[in-house]
Formats: structure tokens, C-alpha cells, sequence
């Protein structure tokens, strides 16, 4: 009777031991360390590190949404637009191995380009304005000279004007594809 109570006791401590354990590697497999980025769909290029940048920042901000099912997706892709507006989405693709999680960015796709003093930018349907195209460049372009201050990540047109100019750009030929637009 001595010896069938300690057994269960150990096998009770080995028990607790061996849950204990499982929720850690649980944890562990959850946490975000360090992340791989995927644009659309496809691995980024070595050669811009700002998404990783961002992103580390984000989670520098709010360590304990390092953990992936702590993460708010909204906020996440809020902060991320707000420092790069190309991105329309940001969402986590699970895993890529111990402590890393892959993050997947959807980017704006251009109806337009915008060139306010000298600066090029683009517009997507939504109207909001952005300086990096991974895109093809749109066949419209339009020269603003009205002296209009513009700021990246914010509506430049009305949905109603853009889509006037994306059914536009389907009749213009490429060559003559700029407008100028302003005074």
C-alpha cells in the first residue's frame, strides 16, 4: 500500500511535468521571434528589409502580441500602413519554424500614377496615395500642378473621380496616357 501511493504520486508529478511541457512547446511554437515576409504571395528580395523593420517595431511596441493568436490583425495592419501605405493587408501565414512567423503583406495595386511637384506617386482605387510600386506602372499618369499639399496614405481623389480615370485609362492608348491636372 506504501509503495502504490508513491507511485501514484510520482506518476501524478510526471503527469503535471509532462502537461506543463506541452503547453510550453505550445507557447513557443506560437511566439513570433523573428518573421519571413512574403509579398502577394511571393518571398521578398533581401534588399528591403523595412517591412521586417516595421514589423519588429510593431512588436517592440506590444510584446505580448508576439504571441500569434494575441495578435490584432487590424491593429497590426493600421500601424504597418501607417508607415509603409503601399500595404492594403497584413496577416499572419503561421509558422516558418522555430520562433518565426511568416507574415503576408497584400499591396496596393496602382490605377494611376501622381505626380504632385516633381514627386511621383500612385493611387489605388481607394483613392489613397503611395510612393512604392511593385506593380507594373499604371498606362495614366497625371501631372498635378495645383500647389495642393498631398500626403502619403491619405485619399488624393474621390473613389467616384478614380474610377472616371480607371474606366478612362481602359481607352486611353499608352503613349498619350498623361493628363494634366490643376492649375
Amino acid at each position: 500500500p506504501v509503495l502504490g501511493g508513491q507511485s501514484r504520486r510520482i506518476g501524478g508529478i510526471l503527469g503535471v511535468v509532462i502537461f506543463l511541457s506541452l503547453m510550453l512547446v505550445g507557447l513557443i511554437s506560437q511566439f513570433t521571434a523573428s518573421v519571413s515576409v512574403t509579398m502577394n504571395n511571393l518571398p521578398m528580395t533581401a534588399a528591403d528589409p523595412s517591412y521586417e523593420k516595421i514589423i519588429q517595431q510593431y512588436y517592440g511596441e506590444r510584446p505580448t502580441e508576439r504571441l500569434r493568436f494575441l495578435l490584432d490583425e487590424k491593429t497590426f495592419t493600421s500601424y504597418i500602413q501607417s508607415n509603409a501605405p503601399e500595404v492594403l493587408t497584413a496577416r499572419t501565414d503561421g509558422s516558418a519554424g522555430f520562433a518565426k512567423s511568416i507574415i503576408s503583406l497584400q499591396l496596393r495595386k496602382p490605377v494611376t500614377g501622381w505626380n504632385i511637384h516633381g514627386v511621383q506617386q500612385y493611387v489605388d482605387t481607394s483613392g489613397t496615395a503611395f510612393t512604392r510600386n511593385y506593380y507594373e506602372s499604371p498606362g495614366v499618369q497625371i501631372v498635378d500642378n495645383s500647389g495642393v499639399p498631398v500626403e502619403a496614405g491619405r485619399a488624393v481623389a474621390s473613389n467616384r473621380f478614380l474610377g472616371f480615370v480607371g474606366r478612362l485609362a481602359g481607352f486611353v492608348p499608352e503613349e498619350t496616357g498623361r493628363a494634366s491636372g490643376g492649375g
